[in-house]
């Protein structure tokens, strides 16, 4: 299980996962929600019904992409197997596994015949040899592996529906099934921090199961510098691609800073700052970006949309005050989505800072000073945590 919060990355990192495995020759399947046939799921289905229908649905998914992508992984002389598989792929659960094992066996790539240096090529700090250790202790019992991939898992519910929690239940447990019977396949499923958190409190659902996979989980968890990391590299490519179409002329960035291609100056000075504080472009994005790649990104585009609606050859200091206020209000509007569920006030507890006296300077508070604030708040509202009055 790889959790995330929205925007952290998860989909990048399978997306990228993918295309370097299968650039080596490994076989790897990517399913999204939309792939997933989910008609037959029902209401009021008991658990182990949702369990066998969500296995049934996955091992068909397998079949479908295996199909779109024959030529990729299979050669002639196993076209024969697999089109008699996919023929009888309406089989009964019980004879789909086994037929499906039969041709995941031909499929899956031996771990002896990996390139690992070309996978770790384009990996910082991996290793050929810490890259073969992994996959080694991952193979199946032929020492051959396949991988599936199954991408925003929480949309094949409503998880704020707690009917719904169930269904990912349903769906994650089935894939523990399929491990267990195709020792082949290895599969990685992508789900949403809050999601996560929210099968963990359901009283009325599976939360006993939570011990059983807390040793399969990956937190996918962006540091400030993990997002400045990403900026940087998409502003190097972005400048190599823009001079290589004669979009700029080729210069040596001062000092290594890639901003000055695209940006005015070394920074901004903030909007509404009293003490007209000064920040490079660097900070102003990452700091704004709740340590989420995906918002880093979406905050450098809409500067970029700005500057070109104004008609300015670069992201200028104009743009940005205009910008900072819609980006800030959709980011206060996304977490309140995300988290509804455990506070639904929490859009009302952010905007209460707007009237806070800062006691640190014009866009700092102390701990001491964010505390006493937060303390008086029930006092002036309603506000519900996990359900709880405070």
């Amino acid at each position: 299980l790889m959790i995330g919060r929205k925007g952290s990355g998860k989909s990048a990192y399978l997306n990228f996962f993918r295309t370097r495995f299968l650039a080596a020759g490994i076989p790897v399947l990517l399913l999204k929600p939309e792939d997933l046939d989910l008609n037959a799921f029902e209401k009021d289905d008991a658990m182990g019904e949702m369990v066998k229908k969500a296995k049934t649905c996955i091992q068909g998914c397998i079949a479908d992409e295996l199909g779109k992508q024959l030529g990729t992984f299979l050669t002639a002389k196993h076209e024969a197997t697999l089109s008699s598989f996919l023929v009888a792929s309406g089989a009964k659960p019980k004879d789909f596994i086994q037929k499906l094992r039969t041709v995941l066996t031909e499929v899956a790539k031996a771990a002896t015949s990996i390139d690992f240096e070309k996978i770790s090529n384009s990996l910082q700090s991996i290793t050929p040899s810490l890259l073969r250790e992994a996959i080694y202790q991952n193979v199946g019992v032929s020492g051959k592996v396949l991988y599936v991939m199954l991408d925003d898992t929480d949309q094949v519910a409503l998880p704020t529906d707690p009917n719904h929690l169930n269904r990912i239940w349903a769906f994650i447990l089935a894939a523990r099934s399929i491990l267990g019977e195709c020792h082949e396949i290895r599969i990685i499923i992508s789900l949403r921090l809050e999601v996560w958190i929210r099968l963990q409190r359901d009283n009325a659902g599976q939360r006993d199961q939570v011990d059983h996979f807390r040793g399969l989980i990956y937190e996918l968890n962006p540091s400030e510098e993990h997002v400045r990391a990403i900026v940087m590299k998409r502003l190097e490519l972005a400048k190599a691609d823009a001079e290589r179409k004669a979009l700029l002329p080729k210069l040596d960035t001062v000092g290594g800073d890639l901003f000055l291609p695209f940006f005015e100056k070394t920074g901004v000075t903030i909007p509404t700052s009293k003490t007209n504080r000064f920040t490079s472009w660097g900070d102003l994005i990452i700091k704004r970006s709740r340590e989420r790649p995906r918002d880093a990104i979406q905050f450098v585009a809409m500067l970029i949309n700005a500057a070109i609606k104004c008609k300015h050859a670069k992201i200028s200091q104009e743009v940005v005050a205009d910008t900072l206020r819609r980006y800030s209000s959709e980011r206060v509007d996304d977490i309140s989505k995300e988290v509804e569920s455990e506070c639904p006030q929490l859009k009302e507890v952010i905007r209460s800072f707007a009237n806070l006296s800062l006691d640190r300077d014009a866009f700092k508070a102390s701990a001491d000073c964010i505390m006493n604030h937060l303390v008086r708040l029930p006092g002036r509202m309603g506000i519900f945590l996990l359900g709880k009055s405070l």
